[in-house]
């Protein structure tokens, strides 16, 4: 496996690198294949590998674009967001509990390093991610209702379809009925007037 050297940095190249190249993955995450073949995680680190090596700055520039449009198009993005403000503001997570978190421990409350007294209001970091998620969350929860409005309306429309369907159903058996009750009456009369007698039919009035 291609690997990324940097030994000009005193830290762990390995863990940093593959820490880029899962983030790269999670912000530009799309709809996952059926078919994943095994080589597949192969090939896509080979494929970062070298677009970084001919150009980190442009590598970095694409990373920093595909954050930004993650944060700001999805709800995991948003709350990310959140959570790392919270964390780097000293403070316990600021995701609504009925969000559920995915960036934080499961069953672990989270512990604000900041006490009560020395508290001087959130910053403007956390102040700005806050207010993404509660838009980002109002805007799902109008697209469910839109979503529901509309299923309504179609079953009203529906229901409305199969009224006329059984409405247009009862006026042709009605026209069918009456068309039938004319043959019939005027069969009676071809029958009542052969029984007349001609001595009464042919009488003058």
């Amino acid at each position: 496996m291609t690997q990324l050297l940097l030994s000009k940095y005193n830290f762990n190249r390995r863990e940093f690198y593959i820490d880029l190249f899962s983030q790269w993955g999670f912000f530009r995450k799309g709809i996952v294949a059926s078919d994943i073949h095994p080589d597949d995680l192969t090939m896509a680190w080979t494929a970062f590998v070298s677009t970084y090596m001919r150009s980190s700055e442009a590598w970095f520039g694409a990373f920093v674009v595909a954050r930004a449009k993650f944060i700001e198009n999805r709800m995991n993005g948003a709350m990310m967001d959140l959570h790392q403000a919270s964390v780097e503001d000293g403070r316990r997570c600021a995701v609504p509990a009925e969000c559920d978190c995915p960036f934080c421990y499961k069953g672990v409350p989270s512990i604000s390093t900041k006490k009560a007294d020395q508290d001087d209001g959130p910053s403007t970091a956390l102040f700005n991610a806050t207010t993404r998620l509660s838009h980002r969350i109002q805007r799902r929860h109008q697209r469910g209702s839109s979503s529901e409005d509309a299923q309504t309306i179609y079953e009203l429309r529906q229901k409305n379809e199969d009224q006329q369907a059984l409405l247009a159903r009862i006026q042709q058996a009605s026209k069918r009925q009456r068309s039938e009750s004319r043959t019939t009456s005027s069969a009676w009369i071809c029958i009542l007037c052969s029984k007349v007698p001609d001595s009464f039919r042919n009488k003058k009035v």
